[in-house]
């Protein structure tokens, strides 16, 4: 009963079906699933939270890194706007990610999780296939959470992980709906004109193509790229080459020319966070704090997002915040890395093929999702600790000594 709860609440999280059916919005079907999830987790055994947390390192710097959050509330540009974001929205992602750690003890369950988070990239790609309409020249899906750069952010980082369940054949129906998922994201990524979307997902192909990562083998490499081929061709006339053309002129670009372009953007940030290094301008108060910047050097007061997670969790949280969240991120990256490589003992051979494909597909998308953050405010997204619980999880799967190389499944 818990772990099927704690199933629909990551496809609400991760999915979104509010977005796209309005009714469901008014029932806050996120803050219920979430609250009976904690409870049944609380319920069942109490210590087993607190046994996740004390046994995982990620936990214990996630956890780190939403205290400095707290703590710099009092010196924030705008306490409320930072006290309501943190206790109201990004908590939401801090219970997800303890929760994930707690209920997901096995393999079996991680799979069976991410064959749900699969389906999320199914629901996204065909009901935005069908629903969205073309804006200036990019494609926009239903509701109003994601523009075309973040949607193309989304399935970037989804995409990965539907392609374990292609190559490893989990299941005719999870093969069949990763399938339907993986081609859907393509067209649409192709088509939101995220320039970001398309370099993550270029240095995503690069790696599956000329590397081992995922054990995918040729003849799957070679139907991806004639896959590929063939969605472009189908959608020549719907793709906006020009606006991808610009990467080749960037010098050109409104982002590098204009005032409230990128660059003098990420240089207003650099200003602010050398003016708050230790506790920043508070969570979600980027905005703001660049408008009274603008307006000290008698500039036009306009309100920005920093249009790059990184600066936007440095300026935000602070040097010590900054330095734990790249700590926890390069932590959770070295995981996945470790889990690639290792050698088989006391586990199945099956076993051990998934958990080493899974690494790989899982660090496609976290390369896919880091390339991706840098050009959106996207620092607090619910997939950066949807991928911080991952990585968590498939340490403990393929938990390793430092003075040997064998391999154990860890339950908690």
């Amino acid at each position: 009963m818990t772990f099927s709860l704690f199933s629909l609440w990551t496809f609400v999280l991760i999915g979104r079906p509010q977005d796209l059916f309005v009714a469901l919005a008014a029932l806050r079907p996120a803050f219920v699933l979430g609250a009976l999830t904690l409870v049944f987790v609380f319920l069942g055994s109490p210590r087993a939270v607190f046994n996740s947390i004390s046994m995982s390192p990620e936990a214990r710097a996630y956890l780190a890194y939403f205290g400095v959050m707290i703590i710099a509330i009092p010196f924030a540009h705008h306490r409320s706007v930072a006290f309501n974001y943190i206790f109201t929205v990004y908590l939401t992602n801090v219970i997800f990610f303890v929760v994930f750690i707690t209920i997901v003890d096995c393999l079996e369950k991680l799979k069976r999780l991410l064959s749900v988070i699969s389906f999320c990239t199914v629901f996204y790609g065909v009901f935005g296939l069908m629903l969205g309409s073309f804006s200036s020249g990019r494609y926009v899906i239903y509701g109003a959470m994601f523009d075309p750069n973040d949607m193309a952010y989304v399935l970037v980082t989804l995409l990965p992980i539907s392609l374990f369940f292609i190559v490893r054949r989990d299941g005719r129906f999870n093969t069949i709906l990763a399938f339907g998922g993986v081609l859907a994201s393509l067209v649409l990524i192709l088509l939101t004109g995220s320039r970001g979307g398309l370099l993550s997902l270029g240095v995503i192909l690069a790696i599956l193509l000329l590397t081992d990562v995922g054990s995918v083998k040729l003849h799957y490499k070679l139907a991806f790229i004639i896959g590929i081929g063939t969605i472009g061709a189908f959608n020549f006339e719907k793709i906006n080459f020009e606006r991808y053309l610009t990467l080749m002129n960037m010098e050109q670009d409104y982002n590098v020319t204009s005032e409230t372009g990128r660059l003098e953007v990420w240089k207003k940030g650099i200003e602010l966070l050398l003016g708050n290094p230790l506790t920043g301008v508070g969570v979600q108060c980027f905005p703001m704090a660049i408008g009274y910047l603008r307006a000290d050097a008698n500039a036009i007061p306009e309100w920005q997002a920093a249009h790059n997670s990184y600066l936007q969790v440095a300026v935000e949280t602070g040097l010590i915040g900054f330095m734990i969240f790249l700590s926890l991120i390069a932590t959770c990256v070295r995981n996945l890395s470790k889990c690639h490589s290792i050698r088989p003992a006391n586990l199945s051979t099956n076993d051990w093929e998934d958990i080493k494909a899974l690494a790989g597909f899982m660090r496609l998308s976290w390369i896919g999702h880091l390339i991706c953050a840098f050009f959106l405010s996207q620092g607090y997204s619910v997939l950066f600790a949807l991928l911080f619980a991952l990585s968590s999880v498939m340490r403990r799967l393929a938990a390793t000594s430092v003075d040997a190389k064998d391999v154990r499944i860890a339950r908690v």
